[in-house]
């Protein structure tokens, strides 16, 4: 009985391990927010660039409230490699109101530029 149940934490663990996914491992982003065309969440960090946002927190309206240009602090999983990134949200909280004006031109015309965005 003792050597299944150590295979099985052995097993788990090197899935986990495989797969690059630690679900205790969060990051926390400040940015701005803005929706794309498709409806898809995003937050532009100035570290990181732009990063579509999934929810992964227990609020179905955890984007409800948000402004193009608002200013949020995110609590999220890794952000994956990609251009734009990719995470999973668990928390969100407004730090400021903002506008489109609070994303700089260069963001916008690259995020226009792949069909993210139309006219702004």
């Amino acid at each position: 009985m003792k050597r299944s149940i150590s295979s099985i934490f052995i097993t788990i663990f090197l899935l986990t391990l495989l797969s690059g996914c630690n679900p205790s491992e969060t990051s926390t982003i400040i940015g701005r927010y803005i929706e794309s065309n498709n409806g898809a969440h995003m937050i532009i960090s100035e570290s990181i660039g732009p990063i579509v946002m999934n929810n992964k927190s227990k609020n179905d309206t955890l984007f409800d409230d948000l402004q193009t240009g608002d200013k949020i602090k995110i609590t999220c999983t890794p952000v994956a490699e990609s251009y734009p990134g990719l995470c999973g949200v668990y928390k969100l909280k407004l730090i400021a109101q903002g506008s489109i004006e609070d994303i700089s031109k260069e963001t916008l015309d690259n995020l226009k530029e792949m069909g993210w965005i139309d006219n702004y």
